[in-house]
């Protein structure tokens, strides 16, 4: 398990520089898929694999939440390469929605 304090520094292979980019890798990932995380916990450096299951509805509308706030802020600074991925990604959730509703 996580724990408060833990820094993701490598998703899947891929560096996590900054937590925002953490969400895109996640939601890029199949669910039931296990993958490796390198973190880093108290000054240590922790590899472990973890399971990725499938977000809770609640979960994932605030994610989606999140995630339009966040590609407004990427627009409006000019960042469309950036932004245009999260529009992409809000796609992919707003899908799982629906069909989680079905």
């Amino acid at each position: 398990d996580f724990q408060q304090g833990d820094v993701i520094l490598m998703y899947d292979g891929k560096d996590v520089s900054k937590s925002k980019d953490l969400p895109l890798l996640v939601g890029s990932t199949l669910v039931n898929s296990t993958i490796k995380v390198k973190l880093l916990r108290n000054k240590k450096i922790i590899e472990k694999y973890v399971l990725i299951e499938e977000l809770p509805e609640d979960d994932l509308n605030r994610l989606i939440h999140s995630l339009e706030l966040e590609m407004q802020e990427a627009a409006e600074d000019l960042r469309f390469e950036y932004a245009a991925r999260l529009r992409d990604e809000l796609k992919e959730l707003r899908r799982d929605l629906r069909d989680a509703v079905k």
